[in-house]
């Protein structure tokens, strides 16, 4: 089981990164060969900004922290950011050993979706 939930996270985490620079930039990319950047069709070559978001999570009882939708929306409207970085905590998944709790996991999909 724990195994599943580790699929399932870095699934989401790849869709929401799809999504992400699906709804951004609304072009398709191809890898370098290289592996040094992400190309648009027209041989731009994208660049990720971002933030770790979510660091106030580490001490909050519920482990989600204290951002709100709204300051979630402002790191792309008025920071220009195109990409975040969630933290997720393992004890907020399994906080005893074989219990999951769900709830939690509807957090962190609620974040993700903002």
């Amino acid at each position: 089981m724990k195994k599943f939930f580790k699929i399932l996270l870095i699934t989401v985490g790849v869709l929401l990164s799809s999504l992400t620079i699906y709804l951004l930039v609304r072009t398709t990319y191809s890898e370098d060969p290289d592996r040094k950047y992400v190309h648009a069709d027209d041989g731009r070559i994208f660049i990720m900004h971002g933030m770790n978001i979510m660091d106030s999570g580490k001490n909050h009882p519920l482990r989600t922290g204290t951002s709100t939708k709204e300051d979630i929306l402002r790191i792309s409207k008025d920071w220009g950011f195109n990409s975040v970085r969630m933290l997720i905590f393992w004890d907020g998944i399994e906080p005893t050993k074989g219990k999951y709790d769900y709830e939690y996991l509807e957090r962190v999909r609620t974040r993700m979706d903002w």
